[in-house]
């Protein structure tokens, strides 16, 4: 099985074979729940659902929770910029232009494992999405990625039901290749832990840091060749300004959803769930119209990106935020210099201030390290020369990425020049 969560660089390949070749697979049709909680009716759950003064809420079993599928199918989105052109080796393509910006009122209802093509072959059901990603700016967390938004919540969403129910016996699940051969290792949940949380939390925040994990490797992976199209490599979309922030919202919002109770017995119900915290999410972030949207690229034209760099040109998006810590703050178009233009744009559009959230998470709880109970393996097999961290071996654990991304910042450096890892213009 080949592991294609998404692809953002070869947007522009994407689009153009659905294009070309999928016209046929307009049609949808009205299925029953992949995945359903086998729950009992207990005297408990009775005393509960009647306010019985003393009774007690039972937390999950691991039995009572839904086994789901692992993601195979590719969201297509976005290389940043808006109206990019394409070229096809050293030609042109003519009468392309991709916009990527969109608006919050344009966005599709979220499906589960959605995407324009099927791994393991084309795939009807989702040769065009009806999810309609893009690109959206907002005043308080830049621009967001809602198709990275949506994959990582889905990530969330299986990660936190196969954590717990391996929280007893521990398990090694083995993932789809993705830049070399990947498995998770997760061990046995220490009984104290769940008896203090729950197992419904405690497998909510591992999830949330295993999915982050994850979504740093991909970066990682993309940053030394690895494309999910394997003539065509996503070096553009590798630490685009925008990506681990949109990563970590959509982690965010499907540990609310998945702190609700039953919210994703069945895949019906997590979808509806994910339409309404993305919504009101991306509204709480105060987004802009698309036409302020696309306006607001090109403020940061000639800084972030450059407008006359065709696909797939790594050159084409000129700043990289390699910055996965413990808090994440969005890259703001007002971070990039001062003008009277951009004061303006901030102006009519921000209400003069756009006051950014910051996104934090978590490596532990109650003292126990995340990392203790969790280890992603990568049998590393990327185009680039690697930097392993450890001679005659080419396996990593996420505890290698903090040195790799260093050498990744080394690489975009002497490629894109000092200060190409920040978002100020004059960054030196």
């Amino acid at each position: 099985m080949i592991a294609i969560h998404k692809s953002r660089a070869q947007t522009w390949f994407t689009h153009a074979l659905v294009l070309l070749g999928a016209g046929g697979f307009l049609s949808a049709c009205i299925v029953a729940p992949k995945w359903q909680a086998q729950r009992q009716v207990t005297p408990e759950v009775v005393a509960q659902t009647l306010d019985e003064s003393g009774a007690i809420r039972a937390d999950l079993r691991p039995e009572d929770i839904p086994r789901l599928p692992v993601r195979v199918h590719l969201r297509p989105c976005c290389a940043f910029g808006t109206h990019l052109q394409a070229s096809f080796g050293p030609v042109p393509i003519p009468l392309f232009s991709i916009g990527n910006i969109t608006s919050v009122d344009e966005l599709g209802p979220h499906q589960y494992d959605s995407g324009a093509f099927s791994v393991e072959g084309s795939s009807a059901k989702n040769a065009f999405s009806s999810e309609k990603n893009g690109l959206i700016y907002t005043c308080r967390g830049g621009f967001i990625d809602t198709a990275h938004v949506r994959d990582h919540a889905d990530w969330t969403l299986f990660w936190a039901t196969t954590i717990a129910r391996s929280s007893v016996t521990g398990a090694t699940i083995e993932l789809p290749p993705e830049g070399g051969k990947r498995r998770v290792i997760i061990r046995p949940l220490p009984h104290e832990l769940i008896e203090r949380d729950g197992l419904r939390r405690t497998a909510i925040d591992l999830a949330q840091w295993m999915a982050f994990q994850l979504s740093v490797w991909h970066e990682i992976a993309t940053a030394y060749g690895w494309a999910s199209i394997d003539p065509y490599p996503e070096y553009v979309s590798a630490f685009s300004p925008e990506d681990l922030y949109s990563n970590l919202l959509g982690i965010k919002i499907a540990s609310g959803i998945l702190t609700q109770s039953d919210s994703a017995a069945a895949d019906s119900l997590y979808d509806q769930d994910m339409d309404l915290w993305l919504q009101t999410t991306l509204r709480y972030l105060q987004p802009a119209s698309a036409a302020a949207g696309e306006a607001a690229t090109y403020l940061v034209d000639g800084v972030w990106w450059d407008s006359k760099a065709r696909l797939p040109n790594p050159r084409l998006v000129l700043r990289r935020n390699l910055d996965a810590s413990d808090e994440i703050a969005p890259w703001q178009v007002s971070r990039a210099y001062s003008s009277p233009q951009m004061t303006a744009w901030v102006d009519k559009e921000c209400g003069g201030s756009e006051r950014p959230l910051i996104l934090r998470r978590q490596n532990a709880a109650r003292g126990v390290q995340f990392a203790d109970l969790l280890t992603l393996e990568i049998e590393v097999d990327v185009p680039d020369p690697f930097p392993f961290p450890r001679p005659g071996s080419t396996q990593i654990t996420q505890a290698d990425f903090p040195a790799i991304i260093e050498a990744v910042r080394a690489k975009a450096v002497k490629l894109l020049g000092p200060g190409s890892d920040r978002p100020e213009r004059d960054a030196r």
